[in-house]
C-alpha cells in the first residue's frame, strides 16, 4: 500500500509540475493582482476547516518564499491570523501523524 501510494504521489507530481511550468507563466501574463480578488470571491470551496488547513500547509510547505509571502497576502485578514494562531501547529502535527515526521519547511 506505501508503494502504491508512493508511485500515486509521484505520478501527481510529475503531472502537476507540468501544469504549473505551463500554466503559472499563462496565469501571471493574463491576470494582474487587482483581478485575483474578484476570482477568489466568485469561487466557492466545499472543504471542511480542517481539509483548507491541510491544504493550505501543503502549499505553504512546497513553495519557496516569495510564493508563502504571496499565498498569505492574498489570504483574508481572519484566516491569516487562524492559520498564524493555531493552522500551522494543527498542519505540522496532521504531517507528523502522516508521514512520521515534521513538513519539510
Amino acid at each position: 500500500m506505501a508503494a502504491a501510494c508512493r508511485e500515486l504521489a509521484d505520478a501527481v507530481d510529475a503531472h502537476t509540475t507540468g501544469e504549473e511550468r505551463r500554466l503559472l507563466p499563462l496565469l501571471d501574463s493574463h491576470l494582474d493582482d487587482a483581478r485575483w480578488p474578484a476570482i477568489a470571491a466568485a469561487s466557492t470551496c466545499r472543504l471542511s476547516r480542517r481539509e483548507r488547513t491541510l491544504v493550505l500547509g501543503l502549499a505553504l510547505e512546497d513553495s519557496c518564499a516569495v510564493d508563502r509571502a504571496r499565498l498569505l497576502d492574498g489570504l483574508p485578514r481572519r484566516a491569516r491570523w487562524a492559520w498564524r494562531v493555531a493552522g500551522h501547529r494543527r498542519y505540522r502535527a496532521a504531517v507528523v501523524r502522516l508521514r512520521g515526521a515534521p513538513p519539510a519547511a
